[in-house]
């Protein structure tokens, strides 16, 4: 039985966490599995009943039983994809609480909406403890033609410039132990030492690309999340680097 406290609890160690994650994706596929059985259920109401040949009790039972085992099927398959929805939302909400991951390491809320952009070429990068991410082909309406970047976190806004290159770079340190460094083509909104809010707009990307034919304009945009090391124990270390490749596996697949 997974148990919740009030406040976060200490990260579990590993086969703990991994037993943890088992169960919950199990309870997760096993509401998936409750909700497509009451689906196929209601489905099957609708299919008249007034033919020539008249069903007998052995056969509504053995119809019953078929579909149950049509749905465990479909659930085994991946379903429609419930049982991952219902999985983060739990991780999101009650995994610091349940020990699983550490605390403040709940999904980003940038730099950009990630599911707005199915198009963008993604590749990641992995050197140490830090992640890198660089989005291209970021299409928006031309008559739009910029692109909103966001705070993945709250925190401060230790570095914001315009490079040679054109590019802004945003450095924020985020209160949960994390450093975001966001590189893209376009103007910034606020300055160095400005405290920044989870989700707040930090810049916009410009328009990259673009053609007269084309009613689609493109940007691009590099993120770098790592840890921030002063200061801090080997156990807050370790916590970081699970919390920051988590956060940019959750950030894509959003």
């Amino acid at each position: 039985m997974v148990k919740l406290t009030k406040g976060a609890l200490p990260l579990q160690p590993n086969n703990q966490v991994e037993a943890l994650k088992s169960k919950t994706k199990d309870a997760a596929k096993m509401f998936e599995k409750q909700f497509l059985r009451e689906m196929v259920k209601a489905m099957r109401s609708t299919v008249p009943k007034n033919g020539l040949i008249k069903k007998n009790q052995a056969e509504r039972i053995f119809q019953e039983k078929l579909d149950h085992e049509y749905v465990e099927k479909w659930g085994d398959r991946g379903g429609i994809g419930l049982s991952d929805l219902i999985y983060n939302q739990i991780m999101d909400r009650f995994g610091a609480q349940m020990g699983i991951v550490p605390a403040g390491s709940r999904r980003p809320k940038g730099p950009i909406q990630f599911k707005k952009f199915p198009q963008a070429q993604v590749s990641k990068q992995s050197v140490g403890r830090a992640e890198s991410i660089s989005l291209k082909n970021l299409q928006t309406d031309k008559q739009v033609g910029k692109i909103e970047v966001t705070a993945p976190w709250s925190g401060i806004l230790v570095d914001s410039k315009l490079l040679e290159s054109g590019q802004t770079l945003n450095v924020i340190e985020h209160d949960n132990g994390l450093t975001s460094k966001i590189l893209y083509s376009g103007s910034k909104l606020l300055g160095k030492g400005d405290s920044v809010q989870a989700g707040e707009s930090i810049g916009q990307i410009l328009s990259l690309n673009t053609s007269e034919e084309s009613k689609m304009a493109k940007g691009e945009l590099s993120w770098q999340l790592s840890e921030q090391t002063n200061g801090q124990s080997s156990r807050q270390l370790i916590e970081n680097a699970s919390s920051v490749h988590e956060s940019v596996d959750s950030a894509v697949s959003l």
